[in-house]
């Protein structure tokens, strides 16, 4: 699928686009043995991602009177080379073909080792990694038929229109070079296309050939700033950096037919000026989608999916090259790769039970936990601890001027995950688009738009300055967010609703560099680490569900209150000590609510002794409508029938800025000695007929310019006051 991934790269002077395409077309292979009765993620869809496998890697270049000679020169294929290169060197070995960025043989995985940034530069450490040895990943280059060295394929694209056309180019020539009965028994070693029936997984000494080559990887010499450019679409409004999953074509024949590409088992990218790292992660990103079906999540494409915020975080998707080059939990789970450590919902848990959770890496382990409320909505955590090159990122480590841009912190991290709860969930392409909401250590606040302005630090690239406003727990965002504003400045927020992304269409939206006026560079989540303290839907970060929003009815559905807690407690070996408790829902310091908010049935929430909660207006976008210049919706906290609120002695309750606490008939409201609750500045408290009270005569209401809607039977146990 289309993948838009703006950000500031430190080798260059300016902001770079790339655009991923993925074909959604399944093709389907005849299987005869490994079959399961059951459909399961972990079997794969283009293959099974375990076992052995062999990737056919085609350079492709055009002729030099196609690049018009040198104002056409790129460093990272310079014209009258016939690879690209990395640090002055090729990154195709001319005599043996091997490759800088993926091993060719087995033999390889025994001499390299995780250290230094090199790691970094090769596939295979990183999928080998990932998967716990599971899976080994190769590639290889196209090599001479006649005296096996290194070849790339040639075309001029002259009267070319498309990139189908330029790519069936690529093919005619090699039919031009290589005979019909060419073996390629070599890259033939999968049944192509299990489709989540069967595993496909094999060992190159024991192939399951189906005649069809197992993966292709075509790399375009490209860059954006040509003009006009050599692919065919100058004219078009099509962008002319891509990637793309999906290829399909005969190149030759043996003695059993047809020998083809199979289908998705294939992937072209038009190279972007840049660093290798970056074309590794567009690897990643394609074979995601055809491995499991991956989603677009953590900003990959600003696929926004049925939410109206983005986050970046890490994943298969889009973090390799500037955020973590890392698998996230989930996605390692669906893949088959680990097992989910500790897996807890409200049936299983043990209370006071202390979880021990060891390195994600070097021990594959995690912990799952089930979110209230809610259908099928997860917690899951991972203990970054051990010193591996995999918790960093490899690029834009320092700013334009050379100095050190923070780089990830070992700890606990977490998110929130909506894509599919069982491996039986198939097919999670739009389900789960945008299903990735990390829980950020430093929490959420309001952020305000300050100005957009040059930074020298920055490559002279137009960067965000934001105020911070405070803290926003339920409303806010945080600094690894995509700010929303209506920059555009046409009163509405501009988005796609696709789970292709935005594909070159503007949204409303910029990356946090600066706060306050001092460089964070948020989109790497300098402060992404889980504090040391119990989290809860009552602390900051807050632990709370997805909020679908409806653009026709320009609606966000509630915040949905819970008592599920977790208390992280690291121990001296690094290890994580967590307790995980379904009772506890208590506001145990002051707190602020924004927002649309349900108490919902079965709940009790509980307001702790002499702690403030305050209910006004949030300072973040929450809207995409203008209303009398504001994308900013009244809070309204609603305690449904069933749902109970108590606030403990001396408490205090706040209502401002027209917001509304209402109460359902059938709640529980429940108020102790000394409760004083604050009415102000249009705010409105509603108590129905109906609901159930236990108020202390001690208590009252203050009326402040606002408004009470409460029955005669609450007026008589309450004192108030104007």
């Amino acid at each position: 699928m289309e993948k838009i991934n703006k950000f500031i790269c430190p080798l260059h002077p300016y902001v770079i686009t790339l655009l991923f395409l993925f074909s959604t077309t399944f093709f389907f292979a005849q299987q005869t043995t490994n079959f399961s009765n059951e459909k399961s993620s972990i079997y794969g869809g283009a293959f099974t991602p375990k076992g052995e496998l062999r990737a056919l890697v085609i350079y492709v270049n055009f002729t030099e009177s196609s690049l018009h000679s040198k104002k056409n020169e790129i460093p990272h294929w310079p014209i009258g080379s016939k690879f690209p290169i990395h640090s002055g060197e090729s990154v195709v070995d001319k005599n043996t073909g091997k490759l800088i960025w993926a091993h060719q043989d087995p033999s390889d995985f025994q001499t390299r080792k995780l250290v230094n940034n090199d790691i970094y530069l090769n596939l295979s450490e990183f999928y080998y990694a990932m998967s716990q040895g599971k899976f080994r990943f190769y590639a290889e280059v196209l090599k001479d038929p006649v005296n096996n060295k290194p070849i790339e394929i040639t075309i001029n694209p002259k009267g070319l229109t498309s990139y189908g056309e330029i790519v069936e180019e690529v093919f005619h020539k090699i039919t031009e070079i290589f005979p019909q009965d060419y073996d390629w028994s070599r890259f033939d070693n999968i049944q192509n296309n299990p489709s989540f029936t069967f595993d496909s997984s094999v060992s190159l000494e024991n192939p399951q050939p189906d005649n069809k080559i197992d993966y292709v990887i075509l790399n375009f010499r490209n860059d954006n700033r040509w003009s006009p450019h050599p692919n065919g679409q100058n004219k078009s409004n099509w962008p002319k950096a891509i990637a793309g999953a999906g290829l399909e074509r005969t190149i030759g024949k043996n003695n059993f037919g047809d020998v083809k590409i199979g289908g998705n088992n294939g992937l072209r990218i038009f190279f972007f000026q840049g660093d290798i790292y970056g074309r590794i992660e567009l690897i990643i990103h394609e074979m995601a989608h055809t491995l499991i079906n991956n989603p677009h999540t953590v900003m990959a494409n600003k696929a926004s999916g049925d939410y109206y915020y983005y986050n970046y975080g890490w994943g298969l998707m889009d973090s390799y090259r500037q955020f973590m080059s890392l698998a996230n939990a989930w996605e390692r789970w669906y893949a088959g790769w680990i097992d989910i450590t500790h897996d807890i919902n409200e049936e299983n848990y043990v209370k006071n039970k202390k979880y021990i959770l060891k390195d994600y890496l070097e021990f594959g382990e995690t912990m799952r936990v089930k979110l209230p409320n809610t259908e099928d909505e997860y917690i899951w955590l991972e203990n970054h601890q051990s010193n591996n090159p995999y918790y960093k990122k490899p690029n834009l480590l320092v700013d334009a001027h050379g100095d050190s841009i923070i780089t990830k912190q070992n700890g606990l991290v977490g998110f929130i995950e909506k894509i599919a709860s069982n491996r039986e969930q198939l097919y999670p392409f739009s389900r789960g688009t945008n299903g990735i909401k990390i829980i950020y250590g430093k929490g959420n606040y309001d952020y305000t738009f300050k100005e957009l302005k040059k930074e020298a630090y920055a490559w002279n690239s137009e960067i965000l300055d934001v105020n911070n406003e405070g803290e926003n727990a339920y409303g806010g965002q945080h600094e690894a967010s995509f700010f929303r504003y209506d920059f555009n400045e046409n009163n509405k927020i501009e988005y796609t609703e696709s789970a292709n992304g935005a594909r070159g269409n503007y949204i409303d939206g910029r990356n946090i560099i600066e706060v306050n006026g001092k460089p964070v560079w948020g989109y790497a989540a300098p402060n992404l680490p889980l504090p040391n303290k119990k989290l809860s839907a009552f602390s900051n970060p807050p632990l709370t569900n997805f909020q679908k929003f409806d653009w026709k009815k320009d609606t966000m559905a509630p915040v949905i209150l819970h008592s599920l807690s977790i208390q992280p407690n690291k121990m001296d070996d690094g290890n994580y000590e967590l307790v995980v408790n379904y009772e506890d829902g208590k506001i145990e310091d002051d707190f602020r609510m924004t927002g649309n908010i349900i108490l919902p049935a079965g709940e009790t929430i509980t307001l702790t002794k002499k702690k403030v909660l305050t209910i006004n207006k949030s300072k973040t976008f929450n809207s995409a409508k203008s209303v009398n210049g504001s994308f900013i919706k009244n809070t309204v906290l609603l305690v449904e029938s069933g749902g109970t609120f108590q606030f403990l002695e001396k408490s205090t309750i706040i209502l401002d800025e027209n917001s509304s606490l209402i109460f359902k008939k059938g709640s529980h409201l429940i108020i102790e000695k000394g409760v004083k609750i604050i009415v102000k500045n249009g705010a409105t408290l509603k108590i129905e007929e109906g609901v159930s009270l236990t108020i202390d005569k001690s208590s009252k209401i203050s009326i402040q310019d606002g408004f009470i809607d409460i029955p005669k039977s609450a007026r008589n146990l309450i004192k108030i006051r104007s």
